[in-house]
């Protein structure tokens, strides 16, 4: 099993990158994910990076994986369209 080293130098399995589950597995449910952005230089690939408040660049707020639509009590209580609707 692959570890990963967490900031606090606790190993911890890696997940797998197949974790997002399809749209048909979910049954039209939504699946809520919230994306960040942190600054990263490729410079200093060989140190420790960390992912902290002090180099996020920004947070999106709650939005469904498949949909895009963004959190809310009306849109959590509608089924998942599936796919982005926004363009």
């Amino acid at each position: 099993m692959e570890m990963h080293v967490q900031p606090t130098g606790v190993l911890v399995p890696a997940r797998a990158t197949n974790s997002i589950p399809t749209y048909e597995s979910l049954g039209g449910k939504h699946f809520w994910v919230i994306q960040g952005l942190w600054k990263w230089n490729p410079k200093t690939i060989n140190e420790q990076n960390i992912l902290d408040h002090e180099s996020m660049v920004s947070l999106s707020p709650p939005a469904c994986f498949h949909c895009e639509r963004v959190y809310s009590s009306k849109v959590a209580s509608l089924p998942c369209p599936g796919e982005s609707d926004v363009f």
